[in-house]
């Protein structure tokens, strides 16, 4: 599974960096929720987002996208919380993804190996999660 695909809040370790993360995720977190606010990074990260209210015809497309990847009751609640901003940026927080991506894949890997050998669930994190096998391994031992 892809960093894209696997829930990330679920990861309890990594708990303690949720407030490694920028002021603005916090933020989006705090209103909708982590898993949410992590979507929202994943998919709109290093960008400039308006948030629709959903008045207009452009605004109500934006609005059904946003309902679409974190839930009808979410967006309203952001669309309420942000009322009256132009646009908030949403960081990328690459740093942070790629060390609960790294996570999961250990925690995978533990998960794999009790029933095949190591290189085959390598090979398998690796088609998972668009890596080479390489990066597996160095993630493993790092």
């Amino acid at each position: 599974m892809k960093m894209e695909t696997f829930d990330l809040s679920e990861m309890q370790p990594m708990a303690m960096q949720i407030g490694e993360l920028p002021d603005t995720v916090q933020e989006i977190a705090v209103v909708v929720g982590l898993p949410a606010a992590l979507k929202m990074v994943r998919q709109y990260g290093g960008t400039s987002l308006h948030i629709p209210q959903g008045k207009h015809r452009l605004g109500k497309s934006r609005y059904e996208e946003l309902a679409q990847l974190i839930g009808a009751d979410e967006i309203q609640r952001l669309a309420e919380h942000f009322r009256g901003c132009d646009a908030i940026y949403i960081p990328r927080c690459a740093k942070i993804l790629r060390a609960m991506r790294d996570e999961a894949i250990r925690s995978e890997f533990d998960e794999y190996t009790r029933e095949e050998s190591a290189n085959r669930a390598v090979t398998k994190l690796a088609r998972d999660h668009d890596l080479c096998e390489r990066r597996v391994w160095e993630i493993l031992k790092g």
